[in-house]
């Protein structure tokens, strides 16, 4: 499987939005607090990047599986975990990951 490095969308600005995260018909977290970010991949086309910390008493997402984010908003899209930053053992994992296709 191929990644393309992914370059900030200067005209995009961080963003916080409250979103669900499922896994098929499993919802993994509901209300989440999310950070995002627009991308633009070298080969094309809009992306989205992101971080939020999931809960201790949430089990942390697999890296390189995709899961659904849907937002508060109405958006959605599949997205996949890139790696937490930092796990801690009664503290929150902050989690990183980049969608994967069209998100709105």
């Amino acid at each position: 499987m191929a990644y393309t490095q992914e370059q900030p969308d200067t005209g995009s600005a961080m963003e916080r939005v409250t979103g669900t995260i499922s896994d098929g018909d499993r919802v993994i977290v509901r209300d989440l607090s999310i950070l995002m970010l627009g991308t633009v991949p070298r080969c094309g086309g809009a992306g989205w990047r992101g971080c939020f910390d999931l809960p201790c008493d949430v089990a942390p997402p697999r890296r390189q599986r995709f899961y659904r984010l849907e937002t508060s908003d109405g958006r959605s899209g599949q997205i996949i975990f890139v790696g937490p930053e930092e796990i801690g053992s009664h503290q929150p994992t902050r989690v990183r990951f980049q969608s994967s296709g069209p998100f709105d």
